[in-house]
């Protein structure tokens, strides 16, 4: 940042505002990732520490009931808007030394190193934009099904596109289960397909032909069909062996439709004020400032359905 105040000073007379603010087009930190601060409840610490040129640091502290629990992810919700104040800040810091990755989290605050200069945010609005995260992703879902072969469909009339569906065809069998293949059953494409019907198990809401619906070859007490209580002695389950045709039509069990996703927020400053702590009033400003994108670890998605029709 030292080189921006540089060429903000000398060249003052073209670049200040009427109240003597500076205004800087940059703030380069060469788009490096925001990291997070693991804080209990809704505290965020987002900061980047850059050791190479010089010695600084620019950290976001905010709390805001959209952010999530869960340290590691910032939030689940598409837009959040909020002001910077005195509880949400935006500072700006150089220092005499080399800072550790482990400065904005330790209980303690260090000693060393010692902060040179520090501009602490007076005004500005935060707008945090937060998308999935679908960069290297090919299964969104991770049911053994790639998404280029799901396309834009849903089997099973839910709600929830197969792509992110753990069981496309709604028979309380999880598709990964139903693609496997270790019996050497028969296939259509690459997938098992047991009543050789052309359609495969997983898209099949009548795997083994027997005219009663996988999710009916049940009983009340044990509504889920993958289970060792609803299969033979060799292990063959219900809805796979179309010997056995006994049936349990009202079924309220449903698989939760849990699935793993990364989220990625693009943070942007609007309005930007950073005011010098050295008690010269110094004020520099940016009319929109992109702070940097933060990547979440992997974490559950519940997504529930909203059928469109009663299947019964």
């Amino acid at each position: 940042m030292r080189k921006y105040f540089y060429i903000a000073f000398l060249f003052i007379g073209f670049t200040s505002c009427d109240d003597g603010d500076i205004i800087i087009n940059n703030f380069d930190f060469d788009d490096a990732q925001l990291v997070s601060c693991g804080k209990e409840g809704k505290v965020k610490v987002l900061y980047i520490i850059n050791n190479d040129d010089i010695f600084e640091t620019i950290s976001l502290q905010a709390t805001s009931t959209s952010f999530s629990e869960i340290s590691k992810v910032l939030t689940t919700n598409p837009t959040i808007e909020f002001d910077l104040s005195s509880t949400n800040r935006l500072i700006y810091r150089t220092y005499d030394g080399t800072v550790p990755s482990t400065y904005f989290c330790s209980d303690i605050p260090p000693s060393t190193p010692q902060v040179n200069e520090e501009f602490i945010s007076v005004g500005g609005k935060v707008i945090i934009t937060t998308n999935r995260n679908l960069e290297g992703v090919t299964d969104k879902d991770g049911d053994g099904v790639l998404d280029a072969e799901e396309l834009d469909e849903d089997t099973d009339d839910d709600g929830i596109m197969n792509v992110d569906d753990i069981d496309d065809d709604g028979d309380n069998v999880l598709t990964k289960n139903e693609t496997a293949n270790a019996n050497d059953d028969p296939v259509v494409g690459r997938f098992r397909d047991t009543d050789e019907d052309g359609t495969p198990n997983y898209l099949d809401e009548d795997d083994d032909g027997d005219e009663v619906k996988t999710k009916f070859e049940v009983t009340e007490a044990f509504q889920d069909p993958n289970v060792q209580e609803n299969a033979n002695a060799e292990g063959l389950a219900n809805y796979l062996n179309p010997a056995v045709t006994n049936s349990f039509l009202e079924v309220t069990f449903v698989k939760e439709n849990k699935i793993s996703v990364k989220y990625r927020s693009i943070i942007t400053i609007e309005n930007l004020q950073l005011q010098s702590q050295d008690g010269t009033g110094e004020v520099i400003s940016f009319q929109s400032y992109d702070l940097g994108d933060f990547n979440s670890i992997p974490t559950d998605l519940i997504i529930a359905p909203t059928p469109t029709e009663t299947d019964n």
